[in-house]
C-alpha cells in the first residue's frame, strides 16, 4: 500500500511532533545544563504565519528562559524536568531572513544560543513511502522548476527507528528545496500562489509498512494494529535483533534496512512523534 501524507505544520504544532518536547538531562542544582532548543529550531528555518508560534527545548529546573524574534520578547521559568516551552504570537508572512535570540539565565550565569537566517512562512510536513521519497532528478518535469527555486527551505528527518515515542529526531533546515518530487512541486506551487516563503519537514522511507508509520494509540481505534502490536510486543527474537541493528555499523545492510522498515510504530516512534 502507498502512503502519502502532506500536512500542514500550522496545524501540526497542535500535535505530538510539533508538541513535543525535548529529554530533560538532570544534573546537579549548581552546575547550569546546556540551553538545548528543540530539533526543528536551526539555521534556516521557517516559522509557520499567522498563528501562535510555540519554541520549545531544556535548561536547567528553573532557570528563566527568554525568546527573543522578530521585535517580540517572551519569558517562562524552566520547569522541575527542565523542559520549556514559550508561545510567539502570531506573525506575518516575511521573506526577510531574521535572528532568534534564546537566552537562560539562572544565579548569575546566562547562556544563549540563537537561530540565524530565520524567514515566516508556510510550513508543511510530507512524510510517506517511495512515492513521497521519489527524488526530483527522476521527474523532468519538476527538475525544470529549480531555476526557479527561492525561498524554500527544507528540514529532512533522518531515517531512524525506536521502541518508544522520541522528543528529538536528527537533521537541520537548510536553504534548500527538499528532494522529493512530490514535495518540491508542491512547495513550488504553493510558494507562487500563496506568494510566502514554504518550509518543509521531510520525513519519508520507501517501502514501508504504513503500521510502522502509526502510533501506538491507533491500537484503541483500529483491531488489527492492536493484534500486530500485542504480536511485536512478544516478539522477543525481533525486538533483540532490531536492538543489534541500532548498535550495529552503519549505513545498515540492506537486508537490515528491509527488516527495520517493516516493524509496527517503531519509525512513527522516531520520525514523526
Amino acid at each position: 500500500m502507498n502512503q502519502k501524507v502532506i500536512h500542514n505544520q500550522g496545524q501540526t504544532m497542535k500535535t505530538s511532533l510539533a508538541l513535543g518536547v525535548l529529554m530533560a538531562v538532570l544534573v546537579p542544582s549548581t552546575a547550569l545544563a546546556e540551553l538545548r532548543l528543540g530539533s526543528l529550531f536551526t539555521d534556516h528555518m521557517v516559522l509557520q504565519r499567522d498563528v501562535a508560534v510555540p519554541v520549545w527545548g531544556t535548561a536547567d529546573p528553573g532557570a528563566t528562559i527568554t525568546v527573543g524574534f522578530a521585535g517580540q520578547e517572551k519569558t517562562t521559568a524552566a520547569q522541575a524536568d527542565g523542559k520549556w516551552m514559550i508561545k510567539l504570537d502570531p506573525l506575518s508572512a516575511s521573506f526577510e531572513p531574521r535572528r532568534m535570540m534564546v537566552t537562560s539565565s539562572l544565579d548569575s550565569t546566562t547562556e544563549t544560543q540563537q537561530c540565524t537566517d530565520v524567514l515566516v512562512g508556510e510550513v508543511w510536513i510530507c512524510s510517506g513511502q517511495s512515492n513521497m521519497q521519489f527524488g526530483v532528478n527522476a521527474v523532468p518535469e519538476v527538475k525544470a522548476l529549480i531555476p526557479q527555486t527561492k525561498n524554500i527551505r527544507s528540514f529532512t528527518v533522518k531515517r531512524s527507528v525506536a521502541f518508544t515515542e522520541q522528543e528529538r529526531c536528527e537533521g537541520e533546515w537548510v536553504d534548500r528545496y527538499p528532494d522529493s518530487a512530490v514535495a518540491f512541486g508542491f512547495a513550488h506551487f504553493l510558494k507562487a500562489s500563496a506568494e510566502t516563503p514554504v518550509g518543509i519537514i521531510l520525513s519519508c522511507w520507501g517501502s514501508t509498512s504504513i503500521e510502522a508509520w502509526m502510533p501506538r494509540d491507533m491500537t484503541e481505534t483500529v483491531p488489527h494494529f492492536k493484534v500486530m502490536m500485542e504480536e511485536f510486543d512478544a516478539n522477543t527474537e525481533a525486538r533483540d535483533q532490531i536492538d543489534a541493528i541500532l548498535s550495529g555499523p552503519q549505513p545498515w545492510s540492506g537486508k537490515e534496512d528491509i527488516f527495520l522498515r517493516r516493524q509496527s510504530n517503531i519509525i512513527y516512534n522516531a520520525m514523526m512523534h
